[in-house]
């Protein structure tokens, strides 16, 4: 027996020595939060203090010098999602995970935010002495002394990598990202056309509010025969989750019980580790600020200093069209444009597949912009056309170095206002309040102008170029709410108030032209109003509110449809509809019906749309704004065409039959996955969080 022993000795010997190489492996990796970095081009000495939650606070004698030393930092904590951010930009994951994301390579590279990048950098260099400039260039030489100088973070060894140098293109790069992930056009307008001619203009006017009064602009080329896809892009795992909408309110000091301006900002963005925002306090003679920064570009987006604070919200302006042009029989690079055919410009480029051979791939650019069909699978199957998209931010000049540099350094409101008006995309609600009592809100960004008949939600004829871009607004037409007699300025993503008698397009927009999204806009009207002097105290319970009437308003409506005399009801189902009836919209961690609600509501959707969409298509649905209030919509109109499920030829379901569906499938889904006690059933049981590493 004395050799089992000896034998179980050697095995916990063994797995003692490997966990210490690991562990000792590991720590030689870690970020060094202690001792004294040598920092080349500091002109005196900076200290970095990291508090309780790891926020670092950097005191120096110059900017310069702090900006050196967050860009050291930036490196530190972010360096392998700083690589992701530039190499997906870029279109170069191919590189790192093969043929897997070559898909996602051909996506970026089409649409060429490394040639918009590269022409910023030759504008950046042509006026090196600009304050932002320098300070940027501080930064990026902070990045790069930490690439040459520590160990690589261990993602980069695991891959089998080494950091590349960063250059000014790269800070361009990394919002040009950043840029297109608050963009709603490409999940959204190709989803709708493919339900437009998939399934009819009342099936497209039931689920969308948009009524459909004028055609002319609409591409009636639509291939038939293209399949179910959904984007090209959607089901892959991406270095920053898309924003999923957000909530700022200023109150000002008539509203203040300290009679100072009250601020708060929540961006919403996608829970993800590392996070999207890099907090961090930049201290020296001059300048203090404290701010959410993205790692890899040196101002931040939103933050406060001594005299003012803003935060952001997405202003879901529509600055974006697909454009479908007739292509040359005789010439496949050629197109339809006012009557004559014309050439398109075509770029060959190599795109390095890891373990694979180079893939050599020719992207095409029309008179509108990128040719998307050429690797969108929305549009690939469709040979006779091509469609090119045509956006802001891609047309105009990235000056958001300077912007953000400008909001941080801005001395007064008018001065803070000029900023803002020179952001072309993407845009933005940016909201503002200051030392002197000032409270604001701008919609910043490049609104575009089209033609009257123009629809700006589905593909566009390009062949006749009735349909172009007139220009674009000045920004002294764009909303905005400068102290306001209210007392308070927010925003929710909502529809801004008309312009010139005009409704601006975007992604929260109805046909009846209330505010969207309405349950938040909703709720955070009721609570404002509901109190007369704001504290902190006051602001942060507004702020952490999660209370939707909205929902529970649906809800009641869900409940009501059902005909209880009509189907057979067992007594447990009838306790769960009586709790539902009485829901108040709270999703607090035990509350029982938040969670069956969301469920409930899921299913009908799937139950309702997925027989017209398909699978594929119904999950790109759910990734749109279109979803968040289309069941308020439909649910109104039993008549609708969506609740028949073209399946079943020999019937036609009604609202009521899909709601009792819907409403038993959740009862059953419920049980399975939380058991058979109701009480069980709370929304801490379903609200859950899983973050994926992008090379897990």
């Amino acid at each position: 027996m004395k050799w089992i022993k000896y034998i179980l000795i050697t095995a916990v010997s063994l797995l003692v020595l490997l966990g210490l190489v690991i562990y000792t492996y590991l720590q030689q990796h870690k970020p060094r939060y202690s001792g004294e970095v040598k920092l080349k081009g500091l002109s005196s000495k900076t200290e970095v203090h990291f508090d309780t939650y790891g926020i670092p606070h950097i005191y120096g004698e110059s900017e310069e010098d702090v900006f050196r030393t967050l860009g050291y930092i930036h490196a530190m904590e972010r360096l392998f999602q700083m690589e992701m951010i530039r190499r997906v930009s870029s279109g170069r994951l191919s590189e790192l995970f093969g043929a897997s994301t070559l898909e996602i390579d051909k996506f970026f590279r089409m649409l060429d935010f490394t040639s918009h990048a590269i022409a910023s950098e030759k504008e950046f260099y042509s006026d090196q002495n600009l304050p932002s400039h320098k300070l940027a260039l501080a930064y990026l030489e902070g990045i790069n002394q930490y690439i040459k100088t520590e160990s690589r973070p261990i993602e980069f060894k695991l891959i089998g990598i080494n950091p590349e140098e960063y250059k000014v293109r790269d800070l361009y790069l990394i919002v040009s990202y950043i840029s297109f992930n608050f963009q709603m056009a490409f999940r959204t307008d190709p989803l709708l056309e493919r339900i437009l001619n998939k399934a009819g203009k009342e099936y497209y006017q039931d689920l969308t509010g948009r009524m459909l009064t004028n055609s002319d602009s609409i591409s009636n080329s639509y291939p038939k025969s293209i399949s179910e896809t959904g984007n090209s892009f959607s089901d892959f795992i991406l270095p920053i989750q898309p924003w999923t909408g957000s909530n700022a309110l200023v109150i000002s000091s008539t509203r203040s019980a300290s009679r100072k301006t009250l601020f708060s900002n929540d961006t919403h963005i996608g829970h993800q580790q590392p996070a999207v925002w890099h907090e961090a306090h930049l201290d020296c003679p001059g300048f203090r600020f404290y701010g959410n920064f993205l790692a890899g570009f040196p101002f931040a987006p939103l933050g406060r200093t001594e005299r003012h604070a803003w935060g952001l919200t997405i202003f879901e302006n529509d600055d974006l069209d697909f454009y479908r042009q007739q292509v040359n029989r005789e010439n496949p690079n050629q197109v339809k444009y006012k009557g004559e055919w014309v050439n398109l410009e075509l770029r060959d480029e190599i795109i390095k597949v890891k373990d694979s051979l180079d893939v050599k791939f020719r992207f095409r650019v029309g008179s509108y912009g990128p040719v998307c069909s050429d690797v969108m699978s929305d549009f690939i199957e469709d040979k006779n056309n091509v469609v090119s998209v045509c956006w802001a931010f891609l047309n105009e000049k990235n000056n958001l170095l300077d912007v953000t540099y400008g909001l941080a350094h801005s001395r007064s409101l008018g001065e803070f206002e000029q900023h803002v008006s020179r952001i072309n995309a993407p845009g933005l609600n940016v909201l503002y309040g200051d030392l002197e009592n000032n409270i604001a809100w701008w919609a910043a960004g490049k609104i575009v102008q089209r033609p009257e008949h123009v629809d700006p939600n589905l593909v566009l004829d390009g062949n006749s170029g009735s349909n172009d871009w007139t220009g674009y607004n000045d920004f002294s037409q764009n909303p905005k709410s400068v102290n306001p007699e209210s007392g308070f300025v927010f925003s929710c993503n909502q529809q801004p108030d008309h312009t010139n008698n005009k409704n601006l397009p975007g992604y929260f927009l109805t046909e009846d032209r209330t505010h969207r999204p309405e349950d938040r806009t909703h709720r955070l009207l009721d609570l404002v109003n509901s109190v007369e002097k704001f504290d902190v105290n006051t602001l942060k319970s507004v702020q952490r509110d999660i209370r939707n009437t909205k929902l529970a308003e649906l809800c009641r409506k869900m409940c009501m449809e059902i005909d209880t005399n009509t189907f057979h009801i067992n007594a447990r189902e009838r306790v769960i509809l009586r709790e539902l009836i009485r829901w108040d919209g709270s999703h607090d961690l035990d509350n029982l019906s938040a969670g069956f609600f969301n469920r409930w509501h899921h299913n009908l959707l799937h139950l309702a749309l997925v027989d017209e969409m398909g699978e594929k298509d119904f999950h790109a649905f759910l990734k749109t704004h279109v979803k968040k209030d289309c069941m308020e919509k439909i649910i109104t109109k039993k008549s609708s065409p969506w609740w028949d499920d073209i399946g079943t030829k020999e019937k036609k379901e009604t609202l009521s039959e899909v709601l009792m569906s819907s409403f038993q499938r959740t009862v059953e889904d419920m049980t399975i996955h939380l058991g058979n006690d109701i009480r069980q059933w709370k929304w801490s049981r379903m609200h859950r969080l899983e973050i994926e590493h992008p090379i897990g």
